[in-house]
This record gives C-alpha cells, sequence and structure tokens, in this order.
C-alpha cells in the first residue's frame, strides 16, 4: 500500500513538473523579450533593394551592410538579439552594434552561387513596449502657429541619427587599442567627383566621431592647407602609395572616406576607415540619409 501511494505521488509530480516546464516554455515563446520574427532561411533575393524591403516589412529598418555576395543571393542564417548584437564575417572580423537598448536587432547572412557572402543588420522599427499611438483627435478650425512643426525638422532629426550611426558602426569595429588619428576627406557621389553634400556629411560625421572618445581628429582647415600645399585635394578613396604619402604628411594613422549614392528621396551613405600602412578598409559604416535635409544646410 506504501509503495503504491508512493508511485502514486511520484506521477502526480511529474505530471506536474512537465506541466511547469510547458507553461514556462509557452511564456518565453509569447514573451514580447523573446518574440521571434518568421525565419527567412532559404529565401532567394534578386537584389539588396528586394532584401531591405522583405525585412522591413517584418518592421525592421537596415542599420549597415557588408557587401561580397553577388545578386541574386539566398538567406543562409539570421539571427536576432536585443539591445546589442555581435557577429563575425568569414573573413574572421568580428562587429559588433551597441547603444540600441529596447530595440530588436537582426543579423543576415546571405549567400549567392560562389558561397561569396553579405551580411545586412538590421534594427527594429520600435522599441519594445513602445505604447500606441492614441487616435488623432478631430483637428482644430485653427491650429495655433506655436503647434505647427518647423519646415524639415523630421528631416534634420532623421540626418541626426543617420550620421550617429555610421560614426557608432565605425567606432564599435575600433574598440580596442588607444585612441586613433584619422583624417576625414570629403565623400564622392557615385561617379567619384566630389560635391557640397560630400563635404557636408564629413563635416557632419567629425563632430560624431569625436562623441565616441576613440579618435584623435584633425582639424579640417589645416587638412585642408596641407592638401594645398601639397597639391591634393580633399576628396576621394586614395590608392596604397597615395595613401602612405597622405598619411606621412599628416601624421594620421587612419583616413575616413565614403560614397555618396543618389536613390531618389535618400542619399545612401557608404563610410569606410582605411589604414594607412595597409591601404587595407578595416571598418565600414552605412545609413540612408534624407536628402531634404541638405538643401537646408547649404
Amino acid at each position: 500500500m506504501v509503495k503504491r501511494n508512493t508511485e502514486v505521488i511520484c506521477r502526480i509530480f511529474a505530471a506536474a513538473w512537465f506541466v511547469y516546464l510547458g507553461l514556462g516554455m509557452l511564456a518565453v515563446q509569447t514573451s514580447p523579450a523573446y518574440a521571434m520574427t518568421p525565419s527567412s532561411e532559404g529565401t532567394a533575393f534578386a537584389g539588396l533593394r528586394k532584401a531591405v524591403d522583405h525585412y522591413e516589412a517584418q518592421g525592421f529598418l537596415l542599420l549597415g551592410k557588408f557587401e561580397y555576395a553577388q545578386w541574386p543571393a539566398t538567406v543562409i542564417s539570421e539571427k536576432e538579439a536585443d539591445d546589442e548584437i555581435s557577429f563575425t564575417l568569414r573573413s574572421g572580423t568580428p562587429h559588433v552594434y551597441p547603444g540600441y537598448v529596447g530595440y530588436r536587432l537582426k543579423v543576415v547572412i546571405l549567400e549567392d552561387t560562389s558561397r561569396n557572402e553579405s551580411v545586412l543588420v538590421f534594427r527594429s522599427k520600435k522599441q519594445k513596449g513602445e505604447p500606441r499611438q492614441p487616435a488623432p483627435a478631430a483637428a482644430p478650425l485653427q491650429k495655433p502657429a506655436a503647434a505647427i512643426a518647423p519646415a524639415g525638422e523630421a528631416e534634420l532629426a532623421a540626418l541626426r541619427i543617420g550620421i550617429t550611426r555610421i560614426a557608432l558602426q565605425l567606432s564599435s569595429q575600433h574598440r580596442q587599442g588607444p585612441k586613433r588619428r584619422i583624417a576625414v576627406l570629403d565623400f564622392l557621389d557615385a561617379q567619384g567627383k566630389a560635391t557640397s553634400t560630400g563635404t557636408i556629411i564629413a563635416e557632419l560625421l567629425i563632430s560624431e566621431l569625436f562623441r565616441t572618445e576613440q579618435y584623435e581628429i584633425m582639424e579640417r582647415k589645416l587638412l585642408s592647407s596641407l592638401l594645398k600645399e601639397h597639391k591634393l585635394n580633399m576628396s576621394g578613396l586614395v590608392d596604397l602609395s597615395t595613401a602612405r604619402r597622405v598619411g606621412k604628411l599628416l601624421g594620421v594613422d587612419y583616413i575616413v572616406t565614403g560614397t555618396v549614392i543618389n536613390l531618389g528621396t535618400v542619399l545612401n551613405v557608404n563610410a569606410r576607415t582605411i589604414g594607412i600602412e595597409t591601404g587595407a578598409i578595416s571598418a565600414t559604416g552605412s545609413a540612408d540619409l534624407p536628402q531634404d535635409a541638405f538643401q537646408q544646410l547649404r
């Protein structure tokens, strides 16, 4: 009798334990902190725009990309995390995207038919727990002047966020070691020409890079003066021989430059840090900036 009672108690305990585990797993799966978007592994995309549109439809915004594959490319893996995400390229280069507290981050790795790799990094459009916007109240017959936002304010805010994002992407790949001595050159358009927009981007990026406290940045006026003296310009992705010459001339270890591609309403900005001694790219960053914002800064 005692043995039978013991067996019954054990069975009841085991059943209760499995119910507890099941409820715990259900809570984890349904918790906003662990909510996973549907996997897209195995999906082939004809181009970058198609891939970005796909993940935007899932509620994500593109933060950065490392394109080595040729399109079309197929998703071979995805990774999600909260607040911060890290990954390592096939080349062995580690990357970290910190500073997105409250956001869901996603890393998507794609391959082409030759197994070349491309990586896309996204964040959620909204923070976790962000309240829904209340239904708009009926508009008054006449809006008070103070309630009218200055024209272009949203575009300027988006511009600042984009430049900050690029600076964080570059600095997150330079987290180890002492401060790096850098010079920031003007950014070029798709045809390799210098523009006023490229100059503005360089100026804005200097401020954000300085705020990371990871760089000693050469003052732009001194940089311009020295380059003109030696018949060099402020723009361009220089080749290895010129990079070494410029680096020794300026006394810097790295040059930051990049390209600006006009996509219509936005400008796709791709920045890179180039080592003077090797001529190799040591860090990259990218963001889409609203084109209208630059009209207000000229």
